[in-house]
């Protein structure tokens, strides 16, 4: 593995650290409804036991509790259909019965292991993959959202735990543009999105200083030209 430093907010890291082992697990489940359903039940048990980085998510995906602070949320009397909401509103989907529709749906372990790849800035890995397999340049997340591989390096709208930053975002963006990617690509993020105005709109990508230098890049002419 070729890993870079990655900026990561504190409170990402928290809601990483929360569900780190279903993270490290997450591609043995057989379904995205399974999968998505282990990080459900695990919300709900840490909201139950007062955990209060079980309200970052709740904050940020549920409409009742948008904004509000952690001794409200906490405070509230949040039940399992209010997590199991939060858990699909937070990959895409409008609500819980369209991650039911999915209890058939196998996990594309290639596709995700190279969002995983492309996350740590390992550059070496990442090409060697898309040399393999071509076509997941401009694959589609089985999540609700659709997110392309390109989406991923917005950290915006995606699932709260990828919204990390390879500090050499940079370079994983030119070597995607070597191999094609539709940079018009439009995802089902905040209605519909590309990855120039998830950059422009995501905190992230500026606090660890590289969104300005990825933004140049996809404004440039002769690159565009490309897609």
């Amino acid at each position: 593995m070729h890993h870079q430093p990655i900026y990561i907010d504190e409170s990402i890291a928290k809601v990483i650290r929360m569900h780190q082992s279903i993270i490290d697990s997450r591609l043995a489940y057989p379904s995205i409804y399974e999968e998505l359903s282990a990080y459900a039940n695990n919300l709900y048990d840490q909201f139950r036991l007062g955990n209060s980085v079980a309200t970052i998510e709740i904050s940020n995906y549920h409409p009742d509790f948008i904004g509000k602070d952690v001794d409200y949320i906490l405070s509230s009397e949040v039940e399992l259909e209010d997590i199991l909401l939060v858990i699909a509103r937070q990959y895409g989907f409008k609500n819980w019965t369209e991650v039911e529709s999915q209890k058939d749906t196998a996990i594309n372990v290639e596709f995700e292991k190279c969002v995983d790849d492309l996350l740590s800035g390992d550059l070496v890995l990442v090409k060697a993959t898309l040399v393999q397999n071509p076509n997941l340049i401009n694959m589609r997340s089985q999540y609700g959202h659709g997110a392309g591989l390109i989406h991923y390096l917005g950290s915006n709208g995606i699932e709260l735990w990828r919204q990390v930053v390879p500090q050499n975002l940079v370079e994983v963006l030119k070597l995607m543009i070597d191999f094609n990617v539709d940079l018009s690509m439009q995802a089902n993020i905040y209605g519909s999105n590309s990855l120039l105005a998830l950059l422009t709109s995501s905190g992230h990508p500026w606090k660890a200083g590289v969104a300005r230098d990825a933004i140049d890049v996809l404004r440039d002419d002769s690159t565009l030209q490309k897609t």
